[in-house]
């Protein structure tokens, strides 16, 4: 039900994403997501952890939303 909701919401088109993959305790790689307006930045950044528990959601769930919270605060964040 989320994730029909997240799809449902605007593409931002003045962020850019970008995606990282760092190892894990195990060896096996970590999706991270990047989001940055485009135009200066401050020199902060946030990190969004959800709750999901790994079992429910996913980068792509929250990429529209997390970009538009980039685009919203003007403030990288990653995912």
């Amino acid at each position: 039900m989320f994730g029909e909701w997240a799809a449902l919401q605007p593409v931002p088109t003045d962020v850019v994403t970008r995606d990282i993959r760092i190892p894990s305790y195990d060896g096996e790689p970590i999706l991270l997501r990047w989001f940055e307006k485009s135009g200066p930045q401050p020199g902060s950044a946030a990190l969004y952890l959800h709750g999901g528990g790994m079992l429910l959601g996913s980068v792509d769930v929250y990429d529209k939303i997390q970009g538009a919270t980039s685009r919203r605060v003007a403030c990288p964040f990653s995912l």
